[in-house]
């Protein structure tokens, strides 16, 4: 029916549906809404993020660049650091290996790949694994064949100048208020260590050195870089 009164067309006019009418309570299914709408749970949640002026009002304070960068090279520093200090190395291998004095008392050198110093740090890796301290006529009986001797053969003389370079350098320690001995962790790790760097590394190595076959594992490979080297002297023009 057709409105009569310009009233009641202007009244239908400006009429909104009932559902724009009811847009802020409006729920799809399964879905709750808080009260207020959705734009108040907007803001609910907004309110609860933690801003930066709130951060800053608690003392936080963004890292700057220069800090951030610092602490990654630390990072980087920690993980490509070696576990060990070159420099103690060489300071211990230049006192076991070099005359020198220890508590006003001079001390003969235990020198590295010496046939009388392997054959007494071999005796020192039998000791260790002895339960018990060991005497010095126990070091003649298994020194002596160690020498090409008779145990009759090696002198006490000897046998008490071999015992006191090893206690000097701290391989051995005398058990108090006896002749006995027994062998250090510097002594057992030190023996093994010199006994198996000569025995397993530098006699076999530098035997394949010298071997006249070229076929060698290490020959061939040192032989490739002695024609390198050659090679670029001559193209640099150094060749004399």
């Amino acid at each position: 029916m057709w409105p009569k009164t310009a009233d009641e067309i202007l009244a239908k006019a400006v009429r909104k549906p009932e559902r724009s009418a009811n847009r802020d309570n409006y729920k799809q299914p399964d879905q709750a809404v808080p009260q207020g709408g959705p734009r108040a749970a907007d803001r609910d949640r907004d309110q609860q993020r933690p801003r930066l002026w709130d951060r800053q009002a608690a003392g936080w304070k963004p890292a700057r660049p220069a800090e951030v960068g610092a602490q990654a090279n630390r990072r980087l520093l920690d993980v490509q650091r070696i576990s060990h200090d070159p420099i103690l190395g060489e300071t211990a291998f230049a006192s076991l290996t070099t005359p020198h004095e220890v508590a006003g008392q001079r001390v003969s050198a235990l020198r590295f790949a010496d046939q009388r110093v392997e054959t007494l740090l071999q005796a020192l890796v039998v000791f260790r694994l002895q339960p018990g301290p060991f005497r010095a006529d126990d070091l003649r009986q298994l020194l002596a064949p160690l020498l090409g001797l008779r145990p009759n053969e090696l002198r006490q003389g000897r046998l008490s100048y071999e015992l006191r370079r090893l206690r000097l350098h701290g391989l051995i320690e005398r058990v108090p208020k006896s002749h006995r001995y027994r062998v250090t962790e510097l002594g057992f790790r030190t023996a093994l260590f010199f006994s198996r760097t000569y025995s397993r590394l530098i006699r076999p190595g530098f035997a394949q050195l010298i071997d006249a076959r070229p076929t060698t594992d290490l020959r061939r490979p040192l032989e490739q870089f002695e024609l390198a080297i050659g090679r670029w002297v001559v193209d640099a023009k150094l060749a004399s």
